[in-house]
């Protein structure tokens, strides 16, 4: 008896679903910036800060994902080194895109919340304020462990080195919980709690479907012809 083999989805198609969610990203932003008229509650840090913090948090939340899903991939589920490296290379660049992204989120949180935009002579006089209040300082949480976990994730491609990258991956998420909207709420320990297991569940399942339909066709276990 010969199993049903999946069939690979191409790159072609993954690049489309990646278009699409800039474009669907995009148009959030308009629609958003169209709703909210001339009702600002801050000072207007401007159209970049605007229509870049949103953008910035979803590449951010989508490489994040990438980098816990391909994590646990590697740690716990392949067995063969030379599959290892490849996820733990792309696992690395999905780390990498979170470090930059989160930072950039940071810079945009900052322009929004004080009314600065981006590159006026003024932005960043009121940093050490920003950073010491709870947002900043999960904001900075999150970009220095998803930093540490692209440091950890070019050292190697062994199992443990891949577990530790998620042990990682799992905190960036906490620190991304943390600065929800949610969070600030009366039920800050349910609203927070709930999208952490929202991020982890969404990354395990999202980035590890991502990482494994990029391996070789060959490397992958759900390809193999079962004989029986």
């Amino acid at each position: 008896m010969t199993a049903a083999v999946p069939r690979r989805v191409s790159a072609p198609v993954i690049a489309l679903v990646l278009v699409t969610l800039l474009v669907l990203a995009l148009i959030s932003v308009l629609a958003a910036d169209a709703a909210s008229g001339d009702n600002l509650v801050l000072r207007d840090a401007g159209a970049l800060s605007r229509a870049g913090g949103p953008i910035a948090s979803m590449i951010a939340d989508l490489a994040a994902a990438l980098t816990l899903g391909g994590a646990v991939v590697s740690g716990w589920l392949l067995r063969e080194q030379a599959d290892r490296a490849r996820a733990m290379t792309l696992v690395a660049i999905g780390a990498a895109t979170t470090t930059l992204a989160r930072g950039m989120s940071l810079a945009f949180s900052y322009a929004v919340a004080t009314g600065q935009s981006v590159g006026s002579a003024r932005f960043g006089s009121d940093l050490n304020v920003f950073l010491a209040t709870d947002l900043g300082i999960w904001l900075v949480t999150a970009v220095a462990i998803a930093a540490t976990a692209t440091t950890i994730a070019v050292t190697g491609t062994s199992r443990g080195t891949a577990r530790t990258v998620a042990v990682a991956a799992g905190l960036v998420a906490f620190s991304s919980a943390m600065t929800g909207h949610a969070g600030g709420g009366e039920d800050h320990e349910v609203a927070t709690s709930t999208m952490l297991v929202h991020l982890l569940a969404v990354g395990i399942w999202l980035g590890g479907l991502a990482v494994l339909q990029l391996l070789p066709a060959t490397s992958r276990d759900d390809m193999a012809v079962v004989r029986g």
